[in-house]
């Protein structure tokens, strides 16, 4: 584990330790997922962008859960 990995995991809010350990253990795994889950809401809006729901609501930080979106 290296001293950025500590810094950056110990930053992000609403970890749990287990979650945290996981971050340290593999911290570019946490900016893939937070990549995904804003290009899961691109594609979204894109595809339901002529319809009444555009999915502006996966916006909330709580849309995914527990998923942390990080590097925004």
């Amino acid at each position: 584990m290296s001293k950025g990995a500590d810094v950056f995991c110990s930053k992000v809010p609403g970890l749990t330790e287990k979650q945290r350990e996981m971050c340290r253990s593999s911290p570019d795994a946490m900016v893939a997922i937070g990549d995904g889950i804003r290009m899961a809401t691109d594609e979204c809006k894109h595809q339901f962008r002529h319809q009444r729901w555009n999915c502006s609501g996966i916006e909330n930080p709580t849309s995914f859960g527990h998923v942390v979106i990080v590097g925004m």
